[in-house]
């Protein structure tokens, strides 16, 4: 398989690039940063894609990292030889591996082709692009053959095909690993040791249920001494009850002597307070509907001699602050000239406004004066009378001088004048229309300026002339009036008042406002006084019929009227609990028989049989409360041996399920152990070629021929001196690039013995000395003899010719 040719429509930094490839070593040489491994990855994608990878960092993420820096469409084309044919693949590239797009050609006969499927690289090579770029790629980041691939694994143990036995055997492991994970974890987890916690709960669990009948027998005892002890309590109760009542029959009658005094005295003190309400009254009690008569007429007084309204004060200040200084007349001309002045000054700012008064800002022409030069400006521009003459007097030369010129040959002269003539006549002529054309502008700009200031520079004559005569026919609609009359009389108008500032219009509009407002003041100021004498006397009156009833009463504040209404109601509280008192004492006398003969009553003997009574009480409470408490113990724990049978069960059960998992756990172990014997032995089978292969390149790099090397079957590189095996990991970076370096080759040709890939490398040398690159760049150069190589270098030092 060959590379003949890539084109890069846009790929990372590069774009518009057209790359041609030949046989053997093919070196490009460029500065770090150039695009040499943009070109190796190109060259990758083109031939298997780019997939879909979900890794955020740009150096895992091709689509990321390479999709176009500018704008373009993503991808391009590569050409290539195989099996006797040339082809070429297309592709371009999205967001999303769903916006990518293929194609394969026939180079030979520009056609689409299906002779390789897609990826292609996969049906060349017969491995997938990871195990590809493992292979192929060799780079100073990439330089360790050592990989897991299994398509890599597969292709060697000459299983290409069928490499899924390699990845049947890979995922066999993987499952086997979960497997274990799941019957044993680090740290104790896993199932095993769930089923052996599960089985030690239910153990304890059984245990636990045996302390439990021996509690609940103690509990038993408990509760029948303490259901002894409450029985004996509730029989105290029972005669300290009797003996209260005794007591309290005993004490009862003492005990209504007392209240009923209490009751005389009460009704004493009421009658007191009541007494000293009516010596406020002077002995005679008003009504609330008196009160509240006389209080009406004192709020009647106060409104009728009410001080100024609000209208009044603005009437005092309007009054002052015009004081005849105007007139109705005089305020309705001001308003008129507002209105026109506002009028024009909307007017001026319409565009059509402005553009008349700029084009006749210095006067008005005659319609008839803009017709004449507009039929001037329509009709068309005529060459001269003397250029005409000129064309005329060349044709009559031409043929008199032509004609006489046969016989006598001097008046060729006139023939050949008369050409001239005719020759120059059209240019004299037309310099004679564009002077006319040219007089004819200037003739309008001139009268354009003479009527006013508008700016023709670039317009067309006649355009002009047309749009001044429509203007001119909107005069009247367009004119603006004269308006300096009215501005100085509003001017004149405003200087008469003082006011708070701002343009004159504005201040003219506040005092005609004012002034209007003063006008309808000035009639509600006429009826106020009218009205002001008749309200005196109404207030006078009323105000002696206030002070008339307030002599009746002692009054001491300065609110006498809601004095006298608190002392009512006061009086009219006091005697009605009066009279419901001495009912009340009235039959409470003849209920409790009060004011017969009394008899001794005992009554100490109630107080301390209810301290013995509580007392007693509170102790047969605390007995109830814990023999309830004794009582749900004892069913809790009655509930849970219910539950023995069972967890008997659930534990024969546990023993079973742990003995089982600890099997499947020993067979699974067996199971990984044997599985990684045979796979280790399927890997030795190609192991040695490629570990003779390696030796040999390292004996051409390093010149030594009698080291000894081992590989395992990972690629892992060790080294045997003095009888050890020393990893390659040990050894300087020079070193190990050089061993890795032979690995990858050495994996190169046992991969692929059959359709032999070209091989990118991307500067793989940089690390070795001048002995080892000199060795190296021979290596490679005998390589290339049979394989394609694309060599990328910064170094002119590394460059191989």
């Amino acid at each position: 398989m060959r590379l003949t040719e890539c084109y890069i429509e846009a790929f990372g930094k590069i774009s518009g690039e057209r790359h041609t490839f030949r046989d053997g070593m093919n070196c490009i040489l460029g500065d770090n940063g150039s695009g040499k491994t943009t070109l190796s990855v190109f060259i990758k994608v083109m031939l298997y894609g780019m997939g879909e990878k979900r890794k955020q960092s740009l150096e895992e993420n091709d689509r990321k990292h390479y999709l176009p820096w500018g704008a373009g469409v993503c991808g391009g084309s590569l050409s290539f030889e195989a099996e006797g044919g040339l082809y070429r693949i297309e592709r371009t590239f999205g967001t999303k591996a769903s916006d990518d797009t293929f194609a394969l050609y026939n180079a030979k006969t520009g056609k689409p082709c299906d002779d390789f499927k897609d990826p292609v690289g996969e049906e060349l090579f017969g491995i997938d692009a990871e195990g590809f770029e493992r292979t192929v790629f060799l780079s100073e980041r990439n330089m360790t053959p050592k990989s897991d691939n299994k398509s890599v694994s597969a292709k060697l143990a000459d299983l290409v095909g069928c490499d899924g036995d390699i990845g049947g055997l890979d995922e066999a492991m993987k499952a086997l690993e979960e497997k274990r994970k799941y019957y044993y974890k680090k740290g104790g987890g896993g199932a095993i040791a769930d089923a052996a916690e599960a089985l030690s709960a239910a153990n304890e669990r059984l245990l636990s249920l045996e302390r439990s009948e021996e509690e609940i027998a103690r509990i038993s005892e408990r509760l029948s001494a303490l259901q002894k002890e409450k029985e004996k309590r509730q029989s105290e109760i029972k005669e300290l009850s009797r003996a209260k009542e005794s007591a309290i029959l005993s004490a009862v009658g003492a005990s209504n002597e007392q209240k009923h005094e209490k009751m005389k005295k009460e009704i004493a003190s009421l009658e007191a307070r009541r007494e000293a309400i009516l010596s406020f009254f002077k002995g005679n009690v008003p009504s609330f509907s008196d009160i509240d008569s006389v209080s009406a007429k004192e709020q009647e007084a106060k409104r009728l001699t009410a001080s100024e309204d609000r209208d009044s004060v603005d009437y005092g200040g309007l009054l002052e602050y015009f004081g005849g200084k105007t007139s109705d007349e005089e305020v309705k001309s001001i308003k008129e000239s507002l209105t026109r002045v506002a009028k024009n000054a909307e007017k001026s700012l319409d565009p059509d406004v402005k553009s008349f008064r700029c084009a006749f800002s210095k006067r008005i022409p005659d319609e008839q004066e803009i017709a004449s030069l507009i039929k001037e400006a329509r009709e068309p521009v005529k060459a001269s009378v003397p250029s005409k003459l000129t064309l005329w007097i060349g044709i009559i030369l031409a043929l008199i001088g032509g004609g006489a010129g046969i016989f006598i040959p001097p008046l060729w002269v006139l023939c050949g004048l008369g050409l001239v003539l005719t020759l120059i006549s059209p240019m004299a002529m037309s310099l004679s229309r564009k002077k006319e054309a040219r007089r004819r502008s200037d003739s309008v700009y001139t009268f354009v300026s003479s009527i006013g200031d508008r700016n023709t520079g670039g317009e067309e004559p006649l355009e002009t002339l047309i749009e001044l005569r429509g203007l001119l026919a909107r005069r009247e609609s367009l004119e603006v009036s004269n308006t300096a009359d009215d501005e100085e009389a509003i001017h004149s108008f405003c200087s008469k008042f003082e006011d708070e500032g701002g343009a004159f219009f504005e201040r003219a509009e506040r005092i005609i406002a004012r002034y209007e407002k003063y006008t309808s003041l000035l009639l509600k100021e006429k009826y106020r006084r009218e009205e002001g004498e008749k309200r005196l006397s109404q207030s006078s009156a009323l105000q002696k019929e206030v002070e008339s009833f307030l002599q009746g009463f002692e009054t001491k504040t300065s609110d006498p009227i809601s004095e006298i209404r608190a002392a009512l109601h006061e009086y009219t509280r006091l005697t009605g609990e009066i009279v419901a008192k001495r009912s009340e004492m009235t039959t409470f006398a003849l209920e409790h028989s009060i004011g017969e003969q009394k008899t001794e009553k005992e009554g100490p003997r109630v107080e301390e049989i209810e301290k013995n009574l509580f007392s007693v009480q509170s102790s047969t409470d605390e007995l109830s409360r814990n023999i309830a408490l004794l009582e749900r113990e004892r069913e809790r724990l009655s509930e849970e041996l219910e539950a023995r049978d069972e967890l008997l069960i659930n534990a024969e059960e546990l023993t079973a399920l742990l003995a089982e998992r600890r099997d499947a756990y020993d067979t699974v172990m067996l199971t990984k152990k044997y599985l990684s014997a045979a796979k280790d032995n399927m890997t030795a089978r190609y192991l040695g070629k490629t570990k003779e292969r390696f030796a040999r390149y390292v004996s051409a790099i390093n010149g030594e021929s009698d080291e000894t090397f081992d590989m395992d079957t990972s690629f892992g590189i060790s080294k045997l001196e003095g009888g050890r095996a020393r990893e390659a990991e040990g050894y300087s970076r020079g070193t190990r690039d050089l061993y890795n370096l032979a690995s990858r080759l050495a994996l190169s040709d046992s991969l692929y013995e059959g359709q032999t890939p070209f091989l990118i490398l991307d500067d793989p040398f940089t690390s070795f000395d001048d002995d080892k690159l000199a060795a190296a760049k021979r290596l490679i150069s005998s390589i290339a003899k049979e394989k394609q190589i694309i060599y990328f270098t910064c170094s002119e030092a590394r460059s191989i010719k």
